[in-house]
């Protein structure tokens, strides 16, 4: 395996894994830069404000970038590489919660942080994270997909959707389930 270049190129090929291809490069950043575009534009529709609608767009572009990146060759070679471990992975999922928080925080409800939103959406996202990482590489992606649909209707259900963020919990549900933790050649072929 290619190891990462030095430098500010180095950053990127540790984020995506060295050696993507200019096509996976340009899937990633276009995905990236349309679902920012179309984030911003949804808030902006609900809540009128530019600021907020700018935050949704930076959210939406590591989100939706993430899971087409996540979903490239080279970047699941990357992520399931030898080197990689429960920790690291985790180290990967963690951060994340923080996306969870935010929106917790900012734009669930109008007094305060509603925790009941953090503890469902976080809970259900690290219980399924385990039961993907603990699966036989045959099952991962089924998994994954069943872990992604179960989580996606209990937050619905539970403590529903946030308006100008619909897509949030499947971006995230997506970028990590199915994206980052389906090892490369256990994909579900169509």
């Amino acid at each position: 395996m290619e190891q990462p270049r030095p430098g500010l190129l180095g950053v990127w090929d540790q984020i995506v894994g060295p050696g993507m291809p200019a096509a996976e490069v340009k899937l990633v950043l276009i995905s990236g830069f349309v679902g920012s575009g179309i984030a911003a534009w949804r808030f902006q529709t609900v809540s009128g404000s530019g600021w907020w609608a700018l935050l949704a767009a930076l959210i939406g572009f590591d989100l939706l970038a993430g899971a087409v990146c996540n979903a490239t060759q080279t970047t699941k070679n990357w992520y399931h590489s030898r080197h990689r471990s429960l920790s690291r992975t985790m180290a990967f999922i963690l951060p994340h919660l923080g996306y969870i928080a935010l929106i917790a925080w900012l734009w669930r409800g109008t007094r305060g942080f509603d925790f009941n939103y953090f503890a469902i959406f976080s809970a259900s996202l690290l219980l399924s994270s385990f039961a993907v990482i603990l699966s036989p590489r045959r099952v991962a992606a089924p998994v994954a997909f069943a872990a992604f649909l179960f989580d996606l209707v209990l937050i619905n259900l539970t403590v529903g959707i946030t308006p100008g963020l619909e897509w949030f919990a499947p971006g995230l549900l997506l970028k990590l389930l199915i994206g980052h933790l389906v090892p490369p050649g256990s994909e579900c072929n169509a």
